[in-house]
């Protein structure tokens, strides 16, 4: 029997009794572990039992449970736990009382079903209850990008960030403009005809062949872009403005930050996309979902520690956030003098140690393009 079984046990029992979560967490049989762990791991446990209660095959329990961002080798200890015949059975007991037999579960229905209430909950303005029904049906189905852009809509602006990128582009006018992670093209086309802009991505889209001249586009990665091209001498001067949405890993991600900020000046902008997931899905480090945001999002917390100067706001458009970091210097070394501790500290961490205080640890800001000004965007670099 796995070491995690009588934890397991433990907490189900809990939950039958209808003990709230708190009670259970402070039960002197889960002091050994860290509260966090517990935490995770009763979250963990009541989804278990919900989706056997609901007749979830067990071939399907395993990967609603990443969303956790349980270390893999808990992860396989509760599932193996649970294929015990006798936990199994424990965790099926029911008090409901003998009667006709249950129609067989229809996934499709039910998820047809939740996602029309949650479309209702939206259009009579109670959101709590809409977003509390998408994250069900994540967990139903996490590969779906419907669930998880409806659940953004709920939770951020109307505005997405292609829209607030536009707008930065007008109040900012860079002369010199970077984006990494071209894609289709559909963000670096917002450069005007005044901004000599440079765009990188190991896989170019077609339509990116058909942008206009004063954009100039390198099919390498970051990493390589940076090694061999001298950015200031094909821009003629440095970056007035940055926008970095590549590989959704967050050392990629770091790098390409360290990297950009070599290149910048005092009153420089570099925004960063994919900050604020709105559900912890689409955060793991490993891709388990179709739409996938990677944990780029650590970005923020790691510059917020070892670059306190920097002012940093992420604003709540769709469909993940957009990080702006303004106060920028160039002969900086803190990060990469770092990387070790860096490394050992964020790789590691897991979004849902953080899930329920992302708004601040963001600085999330509403997408107000009245608030959202050129002065407002200088402002740290003219105080300095």
């Amino acid at each position: 029997m796995q070491q995690g079984f009588p934890l397991i046990r433990f907490m189900a029992a809990r939950l039958r009794m209808g003990m709230s979560d708190a009670d259970i967490l402070q039960s002197p049989e889960l002091h050994p572990l860290a509260p966090t762990t517990a935490t995770v791991l009763l979250k963990a446990v009541k989804e278990i039992w919900l989706l056997l209660q609901e007749g979830t095959p067990l071939e399907k329990v395993q990967k609603p449970l990443q969303r956790y961002g349980i270390e893999e080798q808990t992860l396989a200890a509760i599932i193996e736990s649970v294929h015990a015949e006798d936990v199994h059975t424990w965790f099926k007991q029911s008090t409901v009382p003998a009667g006709p037999r249950c129609p067989a579960w229809d996934e499709e229905k039910e998820k047809n079903l939740l996602f029309a209430q949650a479309t209702e909950w939206i259009a009579s303005g109670e959101k709590d209850l809409a977003a509390a029904a998408l994250r069900r049906l994540l967990l139903l189905d996490c590969d779906s990008s419907q669930y998880y852009n409806t659940l953004s809509s709920v939770l951020l602006s109307a505005h997405n960030h292609i829209f607030m990128l536009k707008h930065l582009h007008a109040v900012l006018q860079p002369k010199r403009y970077l984006e990494i992670g071209v894609s289709f093209g559909h963000s670096i086309v917002l450069a005007q005809p005044g901004t000599q802009a440079v765009g990188i991505d190991p896989e170019l889209k077609a339509t990116c062949h058909r942008l206009p001249d004063h954009i100039r586009l390198y099919g390498m990665t970051s990493d390589d872009f940076f090694a061999k091209v001298d950015v200031q001498a094909v821009l003629g001067g440095p970056l007035d403005m940055a926008f970095l949405d590549g590989m959704h890993l967050f050392e990629y991600l770091l790098r390409d930050f360290i990297h950009a900020e070599r290149h910048c000046h005092r009153h420089s902008v570099i925004l960063l996309h994919d900050t604020y997931p709105v559900d912890g899905v689409v955060a793991a480090r490993k891709r388990l979902t179709g739409y996938w945001l990677g944990d780029v999002w650590k970005m923020v917390p790691c510059l917020k520690k070892y670059r306190p100067e920097l002012q940093i706001d992420t604003i709540a458009v769709q469909p993940s956030g957009l990080t702006v970091v303004r106060g920028l210097d160039p002969g900086n070394r803190t990060l990469l003098d770092h990387l070790p501790e860096i490394y050992q500290e964020f790789i590691y961490l897991n979004f849902a140690q953080v899930q329920d205080k992302m708004d601040e640890l963001v600085n999330l800001v509403p997408a107000d393009v009245a608030h959202i000004t050129r002065d407002w965007l200088l402002q740290p670099a003219e105080k300095a």
